[in-house]
C-alpha cells in the first residue's frame, strides 16, 4: 500500500519530491497500488521506487528517473514517456 506521506509530497511537484527523496538518500519508497492516472510526473525521480500495481495510465513521465523501479503489475500505459537524458532507450 502506498505511503501516504510520499503521496502528499508528490502533490507539491517534482522539485519538492526530488528534494524529499534526496534527503532520504533515494531509499526505497512505497507507491504500490497508487492511482497516478493522468498525473504530470515529468522529472520525478522514482529511483528504486516500489510502483507495483500502481495505475500510471495516461501519466506524463518525460525525463522521469525509473532506474531500479519495480513496475510489476502496474498499469503502465503512459500518455507521454521519454527517457531521462543520458540513459539509453529500451
Amino acid at each position: 500500500m502506498a505511503d501516504a506521506d510520499a503521496l502528499e509530497v508528490m502533490k507539491r511537484g517534482a522539485d519538492e519530491w526530488n528534494r524529499w527523496r534526496g534527503a532520504r538518500r533515494f531509499g526505497r519508497v512505497d507507491l504500490s497500488g497508487a492511482n497516478l492516472t493522468e498525473r504530470k510526473l515529468n522529472g520525478y525521480s522514482f529511483l528504486r521506487a516500489d510502483l507495483r500495481g500502481a495505475n500510471l495510465t495516461g501519466a506524463q513521465l518525460e525525463n522521469a528517473h525509473l532506474k531500479e523501479a519495480d513496475l510489476t503489475g502496474s498499469g503502465c500505459r503512459p500518455g507521454r514517456f521519454a527517457p531521462t537524458r543520458g540513459h539509453a532507450r529500451t
